[in-house]
């Protein structure tokens, strides 16, 4: 009866309403319309409704009967066999009363669109699939109209992704072979990043952040930029390349690392914190030498930070 949920549309129940207005007309003309034409005699088609609530009933029961294992999570769509038993059930029940049957027929039908405007963080629900289509859709017109062609090879990494848009599902990474023409160019999330093998195809990375403020895409460009102009343009440039570069360090990928932290040096000269990341950076590529160097420098800029602060 579409009430896995409480409804709580988030456009309001009169809207939600209104929506189901010309589908429930419909559907009210067609039962009014059966419900004249003269049924069937019972003597020449004896209905069983007993035979048929109980058939329905062990139905429901067998179907419901696995989602009693510990080991299931719940979700709504999981109930769908047994709510076939059930409906068969309720049917054979109301045989007698066609009006009444027709009245929740109608109900349910009304139901539909409030039950699709209730918001709910799960993939059987049409809310969240709407959710889905509105954040890859306008993912594709920003790629598409950012990046409109790509080199054959293209990793795309994204971070903050929102829930819904899919990143770390399957279908996620096929859009962009889609999207490009191109069954070379691979997306995910920035979480999953991971330096090139040896013996894989090379091609450019490419990074972007979702930006809740603007409700768009934002690329956080590695390696070589305008500095100046990519600060300017974008206020969290340099939280950005920090995550990037730790992300980069979680990855193993040193070299990477230690150009985003050298971007962030040159930014912040005198934040003894990217000396220190970039001496892990270089004792992790074997330069023990300048390792030891950027830490006596982070020292000395502590202390003159701690000289400040007093």
């Amino acid at each position: 009866m579409n009430l896995d949920r409480v409804p709580a549309p988030e456009t309001g129940w009169a809207p939600a309403l209104l929506a189901a207005l010309p589908a429930v007309a419909v559907l009210a003309i067609a039962l009014a319309w059966t419900l004249r034409t003269p049924s069937t005699p019972a003597e020449e088609a004896p209905v069983r409704r007993g035979a048929a609530i109980a058939f329905g009933s062990l139905w429901a029961a067998a179907g419901a009967a696995p989602l009693l294992l510990p080991s299931v999570g719940w979700l709504p769509y999981y109930a769908l066999p047994a709510a076939f038993g059930a409906w068969l059930a309720i049917a054979a029940a109301l045989a007698a009363w066609p009006w009444l049957a027709a009245a929740l027929v109608l109900g349910v039908a009304a139901l539909a669109p409030v039950h699709a405007r209730t918001p709910a963080l799960e993939w059987g629900s049409d809310w969240y699939l709407r959710r889905a289509a509105f954040f890859v859709g306008g993912l594709r017109d920003v790629m598409l109209s950012h990046r409109p062609r790509l080199e054959p090879g293209t990793r795309l990494w994204f971070g903050s992704v929102p829930n819904g848009v899919g990143a770390g599902e399957p279908w996620f990474d096929p859009a962009f072979h889609v999207w490009y023409r191109d069954s070379t160019i691979h997306g995910a999330r920035l979480s999953a990043y991971r330096p090139r093998s040896p013996g894989e195809p090379q091609g450019a990375d490419l990074f972007f952040r979702y930006d809740a403020a603007s409700a768009g895409w934002v690329e956080i460009v590695a390696g070589a930029e305008d500095v100046a102009r990519a600060r300017a343009e974008n206020p969290a440039w340099e939280a950005d390349h920090r995550e990037l570069a730790e992300r980069f360090g979680a990855a193993g990928d040193w070299a990477s690392a230690a150009t985003e932290i050298e971007k962030l040096q040159a930014a912040n000269p005198d934040a003894y914190e990217y000396s220190l990341d970039l001496a892990t950076c270089r004792r992790a590529l074997g330069d023990e030498t300048e390792a030891q160097r950027l830490e006596r420098r982070a020292d000395s800029l502590r202390t003159i930070e701690e000289r400040r602060a007093r």
